[in-house]
């Protein structure tokens, strides 16, 4: 039986089923075309980035008597309009990937019968889909680690763990951070912070935030300073 998670929550386990498999969505790259007085053609300006993608999933589900309808119905939309946004969404028929959820919309709840219900969830997800084991901590060396991104370019987490000066190094990349308490370092959003959630200062000794970014292929990832005890990270790996 098709089936699909969101949320850590199984439609199935609602009694709710897909009616059909979501046609496979592909991300629109954002390219700017500029048209300039006396050049023949356009200015193509690429960003170097992609578009969300936008799928819709029809769906079904059958009550045990009519009285049931309404109740299963409340706890089908609140499981879909009340789960945190930027919760994961996985398919049975793609194990081990899955999508980053932007925004859920609903359709009506149309009663084909008594007991059988019948609507359209539509989701807005991040253009990459992530494999869903590199979401979670794994241990990096304190030292040098050789990594391999099989696919494409990813924006890694970082947590470092101890207590004075935490370095990092790959790449064009090189930067420091002081060591209060545990630290977190989000390259996609570009920010470091601590266990309270504050924000920690991060001192480039080389490139940016940009060059965080991992290429593909392979990469030799230093940690090391002085009072680090551990590090954790979270590579992200994503394709489109």
């Amino acid at each position: 039986m098709y089936d699909f998670t969101y949320g850590g929550v199984s439609a199935s386990s609602l009694g709710v089923y897909a009616v059909q498999r979501p046609n496979v969505p592909v991300p629109e790259r954002n390219v700017e075309l500029i048209e300039v007085q006396g050049m023949d053609g356009s200015l193509t300006v690429d960003y170097g980035t992609y578009k969300d993608v936008a799928f819709t999933v029809p769906c079904n589900f059958m009550s045990a008597s009519p009285d049931e309808f309404e109740s299963d119905a409340r706890k089908i939309r609140q499981w879909l309009l009340n789960t945190p946004l930027l919760s994961l969404l996985e398919f049975t028929d793609d194990d081990g990937w899955c999508r980053i959820v932007k925004k859920v919309s609903v359709g009506e709840i149309t009663r084909q019968n008594k007991l059988i219900g019948t609507f359209d969830v539509s989701f807005t997800c991040d253009p990459y889909m992530y494999d869903v084991s590199s979401l979670e901590e794994s241990a990096l060396t304190v030292g040098t680690n050789t990594v391999q991104n099989l696919y494409m370019p990813a924006k890694p987490y970082f947590h470092f763990s101890g207590e004075g000066t935490g370095r990092i190094s790959y790449g064009r990349m090189a930067c420091s951070f002081i060591l209060g308490q545990d630290v977190y370092i989000d390259t996609a959003r570009e920010l470091a912070y601590n266990n309270n959630g504050a924000a920690v200062d991060v001192n480039f000794t080389s490139g940016s935030w940009e060059d965080f970014i991992l290429p593909t292929g392979e990469t030799k990832i230093t940690t090391n300073g002085t009072g680090v005890t551990a590090v954790k990270w979270a590579p992200r790996w994503r394709t489109i």
